[in-house]
């Protein structure tokens, strides 16, 4: 996958690193004033929006940044707005915001969206599928990059949004996900049931080339998941495996 550019505030290509809402490093040195939308006198009916847009590129430095995170700072969900107008800012989902980044790729573009989405889940979903393999930085063949994908941490119905899906836990998955992705082998699992062979085998013998996935492990996986739906595509899948 093409590296992020070494000017982009994202140094690592799997994904992109995101101000949680949560912490109190996040608060800024000095008391911030919150925005109210001032009429600039010299331009009647614009919002005098130039005074922050040195914060809100701030906030932006390091990677998305939440609404919530932006109001600590004392930028009101109207310049967030205006940003929006302007093209100074671009909504990755709802509730999160960047600054425009043109030259990322559809792959740096998801991983994002989907680094996003679990900061926004506080812990109660984790990247799966495709989505957990973009972060994993594994290539990818024959599978949409439209939505993302999560998995719950423990129990929860499936639901679907317009940009992402949340997927029952695997059945068969011994421990409880952590971090921000489920394990490369249980991603391949999903991936094979849903889409196939060829979506398997290209990030499946590039993990095991890779080693960040083994023989030992995929039979495993695979083991686990005996019996549940999909598990037969996936089981296949894996037999094609040659690393």
């Amino acid at each position: 996958m093409r590296r992020v550019p070494t000017d982009e505030p994202s140094p690592d290509p799997r994904g992109f690193h995101v101000h949680t809402p949560s912490g109190g490093s996040d608060r800024p040195q000095a008391r911030a004033h919150r925005v109210t939308g001032h009429r600039n006198s010299s331009h009647p009916g614009h919002m005098d929006i130039e005074s922050t847009i040195a914060r809100v590129e701030h906030l932006a430095a390091g990677g998305p940044f939440s609404a919530e995170r932006a109001g600590r700072f004392g930028v009101s969900a109207d310049t967030l707005a205006a940003c929006l107008r302007r093209g100074r800012l671009e909504r990755v989902t709802r509730g999160w915001y960047d600054v425009p980044r043109p030259g990322l790729s559809a792959v740096q573009r998801h991983a994002r969206l989907v680094s996003c989405l679990v900061a926004r889940c506080g812990g109660r979903a984790v990247a799966s599928h495709q989505s957990g393999l973009v972060l994993h930085g594994l290539p990818l063949a024959a599978v949409s990059l439209r939505v993302a994908h999560l998995t719950h941490v423990g129990s929860g119905p499936p639901r679907r949004a317009q940009d992402h899906v949340v997927h029952r836990q695997p059945r068969g998955l011994a421990e409880t996900p952590s971090g921000d992705r489920l394990a490369v082998e249980w991603c391949l699992l999903q991936v094979g049931a849903t889409y196939g062979a060829r979506a398997a085998t290209v990030p499946g013998d590039a993990a095991l080339r890779l080693g960040v996935a083994t023989r030992e492990s995929l039979d495993g996986a695979l083991k686990l998941h005996r019996g549940a739906p999909g598990s037969l595509p996936a089981a296949a899948a894996m037999a094609l495996l040659d690393g």
